[in-house]
């Protein structure tokens, strides 16, 4: 696979006929070549089972609340985790419960407790008049979800690591690519601290660069930011920023071409 005229990717096609102990793509640009793995973050432990039941138990609700909207814009949220497992009922119910509560709620943006009896959970609503109009669904994350993520990103950095040393002792440069399709709960913010956070932990020296791959589900654009690179360790916001106006020109032909170090992202 060509990724730039003078930059090839050598990938194993499947992991089934990987070898153990491989990485995801051999990278070879000029003289010189790199060892590139990958792994997928979890915002919280997991938090891809709780997306599973969201989309379908929450999601479709969206559409069916449409209708109560009358011009406003209507945002709840609730912990996916207080509802009970039968899936069909819960929608069933919860549909009732909102059908006959939204219209009832202030309409001042601001955010409301509410206690359902049926289901028997707890949610939060803001109602505010609106352009917007619609009903918009949003998850409640897990106390303690910004430690499970570093402890994700620890893992990431102790599991590649380990995948990585070979290519390392091989002189080849090694890159770590974290991957997540989470716009609510992770960002280039929250990666790069809990990042940083984590390798007060844990040794990373056999990574040379890491970075984050984000890519929301639906979007036909994406971010890479970088967490390590070239031999800059611990990035601030500041730099991050930088980095989200170069790839700007890139994406949407933004008039900021951005600092000179990141011209060539490859």
């Amino acid at each position: 696979m060509l990724v730039r005229e003078d930059c090839v990717a050598e990938s194993w096609p499947d992991s089934e006929n990987r070898e153990p102990g491989t990485c995801d793509a051999i990278l070879k640009r000029g003289g010189s070549s790199g060892a590139l793995d990958h792994t997928h973050l979890n915002s919280f432990r997991d938090h891809v089972k709780d997306n599973v039941l969201f989309n379908s138990i929450i999601l479709p609700l969206q559409s069916s609340l449409a209708p109560i909207c009358n011009k406003h814009h209507i945002n709840i949220v609730l912990g996916i985790r207080e509802l009970p497992r039968g899936h069909r009922e819960t929608m069933r119910q919860l549909e009732a419960s909102l059908l006959r509560i939204i219209p009832t709620v202030v309409d001042d943006g601001q955010w409301h407790r509410i206690t359902l009896d049926s289901p028997a959970c707890e949610v939060h609503v803001s109602r505010r008049a609106s352009k917007l109009a619609g009903c918009f669904f949003h998850q409640l994350a897990p106390e303690g979800h910004n430690i499970e993520l570093r402890q994700d990103i620890e893992r990431a950095i102790r599991q590649k690591s380990k995948q990585l040393t070979r290519y390392k002792a091989e002189g080849k440069r090694t890159v770590l690519l974290l991957d997540t399709d989470d716009i609510s709960l992770i960002n280039e913010f929250t990666v790069a601290d809990a990042f940083a956070t984590a390798t007060t932990q844990i040794d990373h020296s056999c990574l040379d660069e890491v970075f984050l791959f984000d890519q929301p589900v639906g979007a036909d654009v994406h971010f890479v930011w970088p967490l390590k690179f070239r031999g800059v360790f611990q990035p601030d916001r500041m730099w991050l920023d930088e980095f989200r106006r170069a790839q700007g020109v890139l994406l949407w032909n933004w008039d900021d071409q951005g600092p000179p170090y990141v011209e060539d992202i490859t």
